[in-house]
């Protein structure tokens, strides 16, 4: 009997760690939101002009828009491992 209580306890114990998180639902949604945030926001870069401005400040936009989706996904990973 004391050994069938121990195969069912670690039994239990197994299938609790590989049992998917309560909350997964909800953190696999935001996780979506973000990349489809980010696939949104990156887009090739059309260079419009021979100025050196222009293409500098395109370029700076682009980063920017890189540098905002990328604190996001470091934001989220964050509260997801806390």
């Amino acid at each position: 009997m004391i050994f069938i209580k121990n195969q069912f306890t670690q039994l239990q114990n197994k299938f609790r760690q590989f049992q998917k998180p309560s909350d997964f639902e909800p953190k696999y949604a935001k996780v979506r939101q973000i990349l489809n945030d980010v696939e949104q926001n990156i887009y090739t870069l059309e260079i419009r002009s021979d100025e050196p401005d222009i293409i500098h400040n395109q370029l700076e936009h682009c980063l920017v828009s890189f540098v905002f989706c990328f604190i996001k996904i470091l934001i989220f990973l964050y509260s997801f491992i806390k």
